[in-house]
């Protein structure tokens, strides 16, 4: 797409427009927000709220999510090889999305039909939630690197889809438990409810303003692409090291904080005798962790984005071993709290380089097989982003079952080491698949080149051409 007018290539020579890039950062923030409330959440509302056997929700977790995870590379496929009147991923994302903020509001309903109904309904709804929240990253990937070709127009989206995803964090993280209570009067399940409602409507006319402000510039359209299939695409991703190096190191980082996330209200609540740091916590760690994404450029540039993420994640590991140290006293909590925002301040000085990661292999994928697999992989992303919180959730069910956890009463020394653990130790020993990034070799040039060859051969190559839908 050429304005000589105006100079060049959007999404090559020239930048995509702000605003675009704005409102299409703001997705990432929505779906992280569902994730939150169910890392921060649901299993509390389960055993808590509902009242069901810790066990078996462990279970359902980890069953229900992986099934979940199972379809989403089959999906990714599907809309790698398909385009519609109004995109080849846009139109799946609203779909998505819109499925994503109704299921959300269902599983939060705490429903009176007895044990075994509530059991049921929970499984249901469950079940349809994890589904939206595996298949909804599908679209995503490929709609990134469909919009533009340019590294820096990509990490300015990643810093920006940072900003959202903390601001969105800090409603589920620190609005959440008030605006529960205000809404519940007493009734923590109506609090659920009423706040799952309004925040459903509004998520879903935002999906609409997605859909309507992002063009797609860059569609791979060929014969081959037409040919691929699953056999195919898993071929190319197990030889697209930088792919694979990706999804690790993102099953990593998600784990842990998936596992934090969860075991969070559990910790403040029994260990510090204070279930009010579950806001205070992500209160405080919002600043430094924005002060982070806002010096990811620049630690770019000194460092590099390999040794950006690798010292991230070296700073995390000594921090969580450190959390196990911490007394539940006042300097404790003090101590706790210091030890989160260095944590969260490297983190953020290297999550929107994460974000550019997985786009620069799709864009290498494509380069050499001559296949875009945006969609594949934006589902791989999903599928392990779903599987470490189904395992987080599952483990954290799980122990508690082991160690004898009992709703609503001081909790043994045996019960409250096992949560101590998988709050510091077990994350820790989990971050060390983070340096897996050690192998990462693709510089910004390097990308350059391939972003260019791509473009001249899509418009020299006869049976490849490039689509724009608006």
């Amino acid at each position: 797409m050429k304005d000589k007018n105006l100079g060049g290539t959007v999404g090559i020579d020239r930048k995509i427009p702000l605003l675009e890039k704005i409102i299409y950062s703001s997705g990432g923030g929505i779906s992280t927000f569902y994730y939150m409330m169910v890392q921060l959440w649901l299993l509390y509302f389960y055993t808590d709220i509902m009242k069901l056997d810790a066990t078996y929700v462990g279970v359902m977790f980890v069953v229900v999510r992986a099934l979940g995870a199972a379809i989403t590379p089959v999906v990714g496929v599907a809309l790698d090889r398909r385009s519609t009147r109004w995109g080849k991923y846009r139109p799946w994302s609203l779909i998505f999305g819109l499925g994503l903020t109704v299921s959300g509001f269902l599983t939060f309903i705490p429903v009176d039909l007895g044990a075994a109904g509530r059991t049921v309904y929970a499984t249901v709804t469950y079940v349809i939630l994890s589904i939206f929240m595996s298949v909804g990253s599908a679209p995503g990937m490929g709609l990134t690197s469909s919009m533009t070709k340019r590294q820096d127009d990509r990490m300015t989206m990643n810093i920006m889809g940072f900003v959202w995803i903390l601001i969105l964090s800090v409603v589920a993280q620190v609005g959440s438990q008030p605006i529960i209570r205000i809404f519940g009067k007493g009734d923590e399940g109506a609090g659920f409810r009423w706040f799952m409602l309004i925040v459903m409507g509004i998520f879903a006319v935002w999906y609409l303003l997605i859909f309507k402000s992002v063009k797609e510039r860059f569609t791979l359209q060929s014969k081959e692409q037409e040919r691929f299939s699953l056999r195919l695409v898993v071929e190319s991703l197990t030889k697209n090291k930088y792919a694979l190096i990706t999804v690790t190191y993102i099953f990593a980082l998600t784990l842990t904080t998936s596992m934090r996330s969860t075991v969070g209200i559990y910790y403040y609540k029994y260990y510090f005798n204070d279930a009010g740091m579950l806001s205070l916590i992500g209160g405080i760690t919002i600043l430094p962790t924005l002060l982070g994404s806002l010096l990811c450029p620049l630690a770019n540039k000194l460092m590099g984005l390999k040794r950006n993420l690798v010292l991230a994640v070296g700073v995390n590991i000594a921090a969580s071993i450190a959390m196990f140290f911490v007394p539940a006293t006042d300097s404790g909590k003090t101590a706790f709290i210091i030890l989160s925002v260095i944590g969260g301040l490297f983190m953020g000085i290297a999550q929107p380089a994460q974000g550019t990661m997985m786009p620069m292999a799709v864009d290498y994928g494509e380069w050499k097989y001559k296949t875009n697999s945006g969609g594949f992989f934006g589902a791989l992303n999903g599928f392990f982003q779903t599987i470490a919180t189904a395992v987080s959730g599952g483990i954290v069910a799980l122990v508690l079952s082991v160690v004898n956890y009992v709703p609503d009463v001081q909790q043994t020394v045996g019960t409250l080491t096992g949560i101590k653990v998988m709050m510091s130790i077990v994350p820790a020993i989990v971050y060390i698949l983070g340096w897996v990034v050690l192998a990462w070799d693709m510089t910004e040039g390097r990308h350059k080149k391939i972003a260019r060859e791509l473009i001249e051969r899509r418009q020299y190559t006869p049976d490849m051409g490039l689509s724009e839908n608006g």
